[in-house]
């Protein structure tokens, strides 16, 4: 005997999806309005002022991650200023029966790099930065690049097994269902069995190399040598990669599609529990 009313359930979930996706909108939201607060801070030039640096890197030093990438992440002759990094691990079962893709490893190796902006360049003081967890910041265990509030890095570039994937994959793959040409791309599937994953970690990573845009809140301040950015107080400053015009339309429409999709599913299952 089923201890519940089938149909009551479907419209139920339809409206916990929604107020799920309302809360995704709100962080997205979140997120756009600190890339639109940093734009005005870019014609700021002045030694001592509060400003933001925009424009393409020029790599003295290239960055090197603690942990070695995958074949192919970063081309032979790149020079990266930056890399973001995470190893996303699916972890079975636990207390509550569910599995979950978690972040085993990160960091955000940081090289020594200009940006050029108002047609000089301007060097970043390597402290500017929010404090990565990579090179003896923080504890990499728990430092995740992608879900840090102050970087603004989108989704990562690369996304790499580490691992042969699970029979399910295989079988989708071959049906051309996800994959790199797949009719669903590539998402996260994953698969257990007797409590133990049989999904591959994921190495996913964003490199920032020579030529590349960025944007880094901080404090002009003059040197000897040129002009430096330096950490504006104890603020953690906002950094944006890619241009802040194009970053600020996509998590703008971002955060509207994830709006809409959060009303219509609440809409639907109003529907469905009415016809119910």
């Amino acid at each position: 005997m089923i201890p519940f009313d089938v149909p009551a359930i479907v419209p139920l979930a339809l409206v916990l999806f929604g107020f799920a996706a309302f809360y995704q909108a709100y962080k997205t939201y979140g997120r756009y309005a600190a890339v639109r607060e940093t734009a005005p801070a870019v014609e700021t030039g002045a030694a001592g002022d509060a400003t933001t640096v925009s424009g393409p890197v020029s790599t003295v030093e290239p960055a090197a991650p603690r942990r070695e990438p995958p074949e192919g992440v970063i081309d032979g002759t790149a020079r990266p200023a930056l890399v973001a990094w995470r190893v996303r691990r699916h972890v079975s079962g636990g207390r509550n029966g569910r599995s979950r893709w978690r972040t085993a490893d990160g960091g955000l190796a940081v090289g020594e790099f200009d940006v050029r902006h108002g047609g000089r360049y301007v060097r970043i003081d390597g402290d500017t930065l929010p404090d990565a967890g990579d090179d003896g910041h923080q504890s990499a265990d728990s430092f995740d690049p992608f879900d840090d509030s102050a970087l603004e890095l989108g989704e990562p570039e690369t996304d790499v097994r580490l691992g042969e994937p699970d029979p399910l994959t295989k079988v989708l793959e071959r049906l051309r269902l996800i994959g790199t040409n797949g009719v669903l791309g590539d998402p996260n599937l994953s698969l257990s069995i007797g409590g133990n994953s049989l999904s591959p970690d994921r190495y996913q990573a964003t490199v920032v190399d020579n030529g590349d845009e960025i944007a880094i809140e901080g404090e002009l301040a003059e040197t000897r040598d040129g002009p430096v950015l330096q950490r504006s107080g104890g603020d953690r400053p906002t950094v944006v990669v890619g241009t802040l015009e194009k970053r600020e339309s996509q998590l703008r429409s971002l955060a509207l599609k994830q709006a809409g999709l959060g009303g219509a599913m609440i809409a639907l299952g109003y529907v469905v529990s009415a016809v119910a």
